[in-house]
């Protein structure tokens, strides 16, 4: 997955009767009903797997009728139902492999208007959905954000109920959805199908209000990764002890914090405690006594939790001897670094947990 996100939506509609967005319908006779076709986000697409077809069917006069879309030797129909003026939205999920089709509007058994409908590759970029409640969360969604040189664009579009409703095709065509917990918790059915979602790879960022804990999200959607957090080294830079003593008391008051409010953290504070001065082998780097007891302590820390995800936490009691660490001997550079002393730092306060986005699933 190449992006993460606070990002949202639009939809673009062109006209002509070839491509991924069409209105069909002649636009020149008021009495005449329109139909408005979009595939995709904003007609963008990806071929090889399922795509969301989406057409607005808008009538001057009372229509009952049917859309129809052609899919290879099979045929789709939607019956439809309108009073004078009004509008219906019809939306089908167009199976994989399936480049262009053509898409007709029938007034009983008489044609209205056909339009053929071509998929746009989306080569470069993601495909973003956000459901109602994100959408509801921020004051506006975009309907394309850059993003880093060379991967293209998001892609954005707003997802109703409606279009969840239609089950995990409808979704398949989205590299991200941005949703609320509240958006995915209205049926086990639901929250299953966003599970599977997440499990074949797509990525799911929560933006819910800062005073949601993830403990607030369905089982099958929490986050399950744990976060070790190190202490800042020590140096040998005449003035900043003090500095960083306190930073690094700031840092692991604000894990400590954090793991009380449920956050899978933990603060590796052999890092900072157990250094001395003489595990450096300038005023920067250390030693090779100073790296066995960085090796050390990141084995204590890691021990548990690889242990506990390979056989279970029953099994594996805390390590209490790091393996020996052979390190070849080496030479560093002596580093000269200016004295003085460091400014004051100091951490932004608010709510222990964070911000508030949570982002779940993906392929790094």
């Amino acid at each position: 997955m190449r992006l993460l996100l606070g990002v949202l939506v639009g939809l673009v509609v062109g006209t002509g009767c070839l491509g991924a967005l069409a209105t069909a319908g002649d636009t020149t006779d008021p009495t005449i009903p329109k139909m408005k076709v979009t595939l995709g986000v904003d007609g963008l697409t990806d071929v090889a797997g399922p795509s969301l077809l989406t057409v607005v069917v808008t009538a001057p006069a009372a229509l009952r009728g049917s859309v129809a879309v052609v899919l290879e030797s099979t045929t789709v129909r939607r019956d439809i139902e309108l009073a004078a003026g009004t509008s219906k939205t019809v939306r089908i999920v167009i199976p994989a492999g399936i480049p262009e089709f053509p898409v007709t509007l029938f007034d009983g058994d008489s044609v209205v208007s056909t339009t053929k409908v071509a998929a746009r590759q989306l080569n470069d970029g993601e495909l973003v959905a956000v459901l109602p409640g994100a959408t509801a969360s921020v004051a506006e969604v975009p309907r394309q954000v850059a993003l880093a040189p060379g991967l293209g664009n998001a892609q954005i579009t707003s997802v109703d109920a409606d279009v969840v409703a239609l089950g995990s095709s409808a979704l398949a065509q989205f590299d991200v959805i941005v949703a609320t917990s509240a958006d995915v918790n209205t049926s086990p059915q639901i929250t299953a199908m966003f599970a599977a979602w997440v499990a074949r790879g797509g990525t799911l960022v929560f933006l819910d209000p800062s005073t949601t804990r993830t403990a607030r999200f369905p089982a099958e959607l929490r986050p399950e990764a744990i976060v070790l957090v190190g202490a800042i080294g020590r140096t040998g830079l005449n003035g900043v002890h003090d500095d960083l003593a306190r930073i690094s008391a700031l840092v692991r008051g604000a894990v400590e914090q954090r793991a009380a409010a449920g956050r899978r953290l933990t603060y590796v504070a052999d890092l900072y405690d157990a250094f001395v001065p003489a595990d450096l082998a300038d005023v920067v780097h250390p030693n090779d006594g100073g790296y066995a007891k960085m090796a050390a302590a990141w084995f204590r820390a890691l021990h548990p939790v690889l242990c506990a995800l390979g056989a279970g936490a029953a099994a594996c009691p805390p390590a209490t001897t790091a393996p020996t660490v052979t390190i070849p001997t080496s030479t560093l550079p002596t580093s000269t670094l200016p004295t003085g002393t460091a400014p004051a730092a100091t951490l932004p306060t608010g709510d222990p947990a964070g911000p508030p986005t949570v982002t779940i699933g993906g392929q790094g």
